[in-house]
């Protein structure tokens, strides 16, 4: 009995005791020939040799002979396609030992692209296994190449670690000197890391500024790039200063260390072929505040603006929450103080609601007083003596501003039934004794209705109500102190919204797709679109430049491709304080070379230039918004010891949408180094007491003191002058928490650390 399969590159043949394999390419033909009952097949080899085969039906012979050239075609094509692509195939697998070497860094770049020419080969790599058996050469390269596709992520990464063990080895020396301290093994691999996108996050103290310094230092080394090749970035002049001394000292190289609006002017003025002049409002945060309240004033004194300045401070002043969300009443008188309960009239009253009421009353000329005794006496043991929220003297009228919901609903913390038995009993005490009572509620306030109806309640009792004269607006806006929050808010609001490139359509737009009904936003950004044009205006007669328009101009050029970027390589520090305006300036930059490399040092946890247009969302999401990035973390910090680590740790990470991380102090204390002073007497001076015991704690060498206050009126309330004359071993020194960003003392003492002030809690 003889029997025959065809495979994928040869024919078996199984006989009784036997089997025999003869491959396509040895087999000319196939023949039949009819015997006396059964049909005898016989292979024609390529030699000449004949193979008979016999005992076969004529159906069977006839079908073995019909199937012959199909898989001898079938195997021909794939061998001769195999053959075409040898060469490819085997250069292919030695470029992957070559990278599973680690002589060089292996991008996600780099991969993308050798992933588009493995398609080259990839209808060839797909042919069966069996079809290779006959090229010996390809063995080894068809298995290292199937393993590569089957994952090639993997390939990569260990090629990486390989590259960043052989380079750790290589530099050893130069990590060991190029700074005043050895670098640590997290700064040296983030040195080494070449990735496209490397996001480096570095602790407080860990070194940021080192490693810019060094990994410029390994680039050039390197001669991955030039010098005119790599641009160094920082955020404003002190630091890039700092950043320039640095190199120059540690790698004596002629490289410039430059800010952000540097660079900016200088694509600005190469392409216009001059540079623009910067605006001097621009240049001052104080003098952009004082251009901002002096055009909201001259909006106040214009008759068809001053409604829309005053409506505003009447009724949106702070952001607006209700009673009814705040569980505990603590809670609310907090937020209320925090958030202002100080009226135009120089009052603080017990709910936002009612300073609204007050702003209203003050606005419009009608005198009133707040929480005064009822003329008749309500005392009792139940009820202390009636006090109604306010009362009209020129009108003899009282105004309620009940806290209930339509549904006669009240707030969390407030006993329901108590609180409505309240109000029925003023009611009566009113209808007792004949006075008039108008009554508002809370629920008007979330509809949006309160001032109206209120208005309209006066109105119908004939209470005259015309807004006062600009000039008496103005004196209680100054005397009050209300223009700082708005102007402040302003100014904040401008930078984000100039740095973003919006339109006030499309910040419109933003809201209503939120579902926004605020109506303090909507008050606001109305507000604001008349700030905005005479801001712009004073920029055009001016003919200048603001530092946003600057970098957006210089990021359009780039765009346009009016303006070819030299560099291969940017370095940015503190790169948490990035704005939309500056990311999009960065990545223009990039796009223009396909190879570039973008190396960036960073913080989020000390992201605290918000107000100045920072984005946090850049640091966080930075491969969302740059591609595909390594990243690396720094966590031995230098600046302070473990028990401070644990404190400040502990505090900063109750924000959850923060980058995690685990920072290791160097330096290691058996005491506790975090320490809250408290008075024991009410007359006792804080500030002396805390260097009194910092006295007890310092050696000699160990004299210098900041002072930290979140703002700086706080120095004000120091005894400075005392604390230099009786202190003199100490250097000691006051500072905001925002300008002393990055600087080292022995000892900080903060000041003001009072709830809702550190950190501010204001919207």
């Amino acid at each position: 009995y003889q029997a025959i399969t065809f495979g994928l590159t040869a024919i078996k043949i199984a006989r009784s005791t036997s089997t025999e394999t003869i491959y396509y390419q040895n087999i000319s033909a196939i023949l039949i020939t009819k015997k006396w009952w059964w049909v005898q097949i016989i292979l024609i080899l390529s030699s000449g040799e004949q193979i008979h085969l016999g005992g076969f039906s004529k159906r069977k012979a006839k079908a073995i002979r019909s199937r012959f050239p199909k898989y001898k075609e079938q195997y021909i094509q794939a061998t001769n396609e195999i053959s075409e692509k040898t060469k490819e195939i085997i250069a292919f697998s030695e470029w992957i030992q070559e990278i599973q070497e680690g002589q060089a860094w292996f991008s996600r770049h780099d991969l993308e692209e050798i992933l588009e020419k493995l398609k080259e080969l990839a209808p060839v790599l797909r042919l069966p296994k069996k079809y290779f058996s006959d090229f010996e050469n390809l063995h080894t390269p068809y298995t290292a190449i199937r393993q590569f596709s089957e994952n090639p992520d993997h390939l990569r990464e260990n090629a990486n670690q390989k590259f960043i063990s052989f380079e750790l080895d290589a530099y050893k020396d130069y990590f060991d000197t190029v700074e005043k301290y050895p670098l640590t093994a997290a700064q040296r691999e983030a040195i080494v890391t070449h990735e496209n996108n490397t996001r480096v996050i570095a602790g407080a103290g860990s070194g940021k500024t080192s490693v810019i310094v060094a990994k410029t230092g390994y680039l050039l080394k390197k001669e991955f790039h030039t010098p005119d090749q790599i641009l160094l970035l920082a955020f404003n002049r002190a630091a890039a200063d700092e950043m320039q001394e640095r190199i120059e000292k540690s790698l004596d190289v002629d490289i410039t260390a430059n800010t952000f609006h540097a660079v900016g002017l200088r694509i600005v003025a190469e392409v216009e072929g001059q540079k623009p002049a910067l605006a001097k409002i621009a240049e001052d945060a104080n003098t952009l505040k004082e251009f901002i309240q002096e055009t909201i004033v001259a909006l106040l004194y214009d008759a068809k603006t001053t409604r829309l300045v005053s409506s505003y401070f009447q009724s949106f002043f702070a952001p607006y929450e209700s009673e009814f969300d705040f569980d505990d009443l603590g809670d609310y008188y907090k937020y209320v103080k925090t958030h202002g309960s100080l009226t135009l009239n120089g009052e603080y009253l017990k709910s936002y609601e009612e300073v609204e009421i007050a702003n209203f009353l003050a606005l419009h000329g009608v005198a009133y007083q707040y929480e005064i005794n009822y003329p008749v006496d309500t005392a009792t043991v139940e009820y202390r003596q009636y006090q109604p929220d306010f009362y009209l003297p020129e009108y003899d009228i009282y105004i309620e501003h009940f806290g209930i919901g339509r549904d006669q609903s009240v707030a969390p913390h407030v006993n329901r039934q108590a609180y409505l038995s309240g109000m029925n009993w003023k009611r009566d005490v009113h209808k007792e004794h004949g006075t008039t009572l108008i009554q508002t509620y809370s629920y008007q306030k979330s509809e949006g209705t309160l001032i109206s109806t209120l208005e309209s309640e006066l109105l119908a009792r004939s209470v005259k109500l015309q807004l006062i004269d600009p000039e008496s607006i103005l004196k209680k806006l100054n005397a009050t102190n209300q223009f700082d929050p708005l102007t402040n808010l302003m100014a904040t609001f401008l930078s984000h919204f100039k740095g973003g490139c919006y339109t006030i359509e499309q910040v419109r737009a933003q809201a209503k797709a939120r579902g926004e009904k605020n109506q303090r936003f909507e008050a606001f950004l109305t507000l604001f679109e008349k700030v905005l044009e005479k801001y712009e205006a004073h920029l055009a007669e001016d003919g200048s430049v603001d530092f946003n328009d600057m970098i957006n101009r210089a990021a359009e050029y780039v765009e346009e491709g009016k303006y070819i970027s030299p560099y291969q390589c940017i370095l940015v520090d503190e790169f948490q304080d990035i704005s939309i305006n500056r990311a999009k300036l960065i990545k223009m930059l990039n796009q223009q070379n396909p190879s570039y490399r973008l190396f960036c040092v960073g913080d989020d946890w000390q992201a605290i230039y918000r107000f100045a247009g920072s984005d946090i969302s850049f640091m966080r999401k930075f491969e969302s918004n740059f591609g595909f990035t390594e990243t690396v973390k720094l966590d031995q910090t230098f600046r302070f010891n473990d028990k401070i680590e644990a404190v400040t740790t502990k505090f900063v990470s109750k924000n959850s949408t923060q980058i995690p991380k685990i920072i290791q102090a160097q330096e290691k204390s058996k005491q506790p180094q975090v320490i809250l002073h408290r008075p024991e007497k009410k007359n006792d001076d804080i500030f002396i007491e805390v260097l009194k015991e910092i006295s007890k704690r310092s050696s000699d060498s160990k004299n210098t003191i900041l002072c930290l206050g979140r703002y700086n009126y706080l120095q004000d309330g120091l005894s400075w002058s005392i604390a230099i004359e009786e202190f003199k071993k100490f250097k000691i020194t006051f500072k905001t928490v925002h300008s002393a960003k990055g600087l080292e003392f022995n000892y900080v003492a903060i000041v003001g650390l009072n709830e809702g002030q550190f950190p501010n809690q204001r919207t």
